[in-house]
C-alpha cells in the first residue's frame, strides 16, 4: 500500500499495487476456506457485478430518456422544473465523464507537458477519487473476484501444473469458449455502434464473463511449461517475473520519460496503433534487463528493498 500510494501520487495515477494491497487484507481471514467456497464466491461476485452494470445501464437509460425529455420541452420554450433542471445537470455531468469537453482535455496535454510537479498537482485529485471508493463498491469486485479464483487454483494444484495435459486442454478450451465470445460481442456492437456511448452497454455487462480468458492464458502457458518446449523463452520470462514489481514500476519510469515532461513529451503525439510498438520496444529492453540483471544481484532492486523492510534486516543482495 505505501508503495502503490508513492507510485500513484509520484509516478502515475494508474497504479494497481494500492487495490491489491487492500484486497490482500481483505482477503488474509479468507486463505483458509476451501478451494470450493473460493470459487463459489468468486461466481457469485461475478453474478454481482454483472447486476451491477445491468443497474448502472438502466440508470443511464433514464437519464437519457430524462434529458431528452428537457432538451424537447425547452425547444418548445416551457419553463423546466427544479426536478428537470437536475435531470439536465447530472444528463450533463454524464456526458461529460464520457466526452471531456476540449478545455478538460487541453488541461490534461498541458499537465503532462508542463513540467513534473504540474503533473502532480493535476493528478492527484484522480488519485484521492480513485482511493476513496468504498469497500462495499462493486468497484473492488474484478480485484476479488480474479485473486479469489487464483487462491483456489493454487489450492487445488492447478497453478502448479500438477494436471495432466487433457486437464489444461479442457481448461483451456473452455475457458476460451467462454471469454471469447463474450468480449468479441462487446468488441463487435462496439465498433458497430461507432464507439458512442450507446455502443458500451455489451462490454459493461460481458467484463466479468468476458474475463475467463485470463484461465485459457493460464492454461496453455502451464501446457508450454509441462512440455518443456521453448524452454528459453520461458526462462527469459521467469526472469522478467522474478524483478515484476521492480519492472512494474521500472516500466511507469520509462513510460512517463517517453510521454511527459522531463523527458520527451511525446503525450498524445501517437495514433493507438502506434503505441503497440512502444509497447513492444519497452517488453524488449525489460526482458534483456531483468536477464542482465539477475546474472549479478539475487532480486530486483525493488524486491531486495521489499524484503529488507519485511523482515527489518538488511537481506543479501550480490549473487556470490
Amino acid at each position: 500500500m505505501l508503495f502503490g500510494t508513492i507510485h500513484a501520487y509520484l509516478i502515475w495515477f494508474g497504479d494497481i499495487l494500492y487495490f491489491y494491497a487492500v484486497v490482500g487484507l481483505l482477503l488474509y481471514p479468507l486463505r483458509k476456506l476451501s478451494p470450493n467456497l473460493l470459487l463459489i464466491t468468486a461466481g457469485v461476485l461475478v453474478l454481482a457485478v454483472t447486476s451491477y452494470s445491468g443497474y448502472n445501464i438502466f440508470h443511464w437509460k433514464q437519464q437519457q430518456r430524462k434529458a431528452t425529455q428537457v432538451e424537447a420541452d425547452e425547444k418548445a420554450g416551457k419553463k423546466l422544473t427544479d426536478e428537470q433542471e437536475s435531470a439536465k445537470r447530472e444528463w450533463q455531468d454524464t456526458l461529460d465523464l464520457y466526452y471531456p469537453p476540449a478545455s478538460e482535455l487541453k488541461k490534461d496535454t498541458d499537465a503532462h507537458l508542463g513540467g513534473y510537479f504540474m503533473k502532480v498537482v493535476h493528478c492527484a485529485p484522480r488519485v484521492y477519487q480513485f482511493h476513496s471508493n468504498p469497500l462495499y463498491s462493486p468497484f473492488w469486485g474484478d480485484f476479488l473476484i480474479m485473486m479469489l479464483a487464483g487462491m483456489a487454483l493454487l489450492k487445488l494444484g492447478v497453478l502448479s501444473g500438477s494436471y495432466s495435459y487433457k486437464f489444461y486442454l479442457w481448461m483451456a478450451g473452455l475457458s476460451f469458449a467462454i471469454g471469447i465470445p463474450a468480449q468479441a460481442i462487446a468488441a463487435w456492437w462496439t465498433a458497430s455502434h461507432h464507439f458512442t456511448m450507446d455502443s458500451w452497454t455489451p462490454s459493461d455487462l460481458t467484463y466479468a464473463i468476458g474475463r475467463f480468458t485470463a484461465f485459457g492464458y493460464i492454461a496453455v502457458i502451464l501446457l508450454v511449461v509441462k512440455s518443456n518446449v521453448l524452454q528459453p523463452v520461458t526462462r527469459t520470462l521467469a526472469k522478467v517475473g522474478q524483478m515484476a514489481f521492480s519492472n512494474y514500476i521500472l516500466t511507469s519510469l520509462i513510460c512517463v520519460s517517453i510521454f511527459d515532461v522531463p523527458g520527451f513529451g511525446l503525450f498524445n503525439k501517437f495514433q493507438r496503433y502506434q503505441l503497440y510498438g512502444i509497447v513492444v520496444l519497452v517488453w524488449a529492453f525489460l526482458l534483456i534487463f531483468s536477464s542482465l540483471w539477475l546474472r549479478q544481484f539475487r532480486f530486483g532492486p525493488l524486491e531486495w528493498v521489499w524484503r529488507s523492510l519485511t523482515y527489518w534486516k538488511k537481506q543479501p543482495f550480490r549473487l556470490i
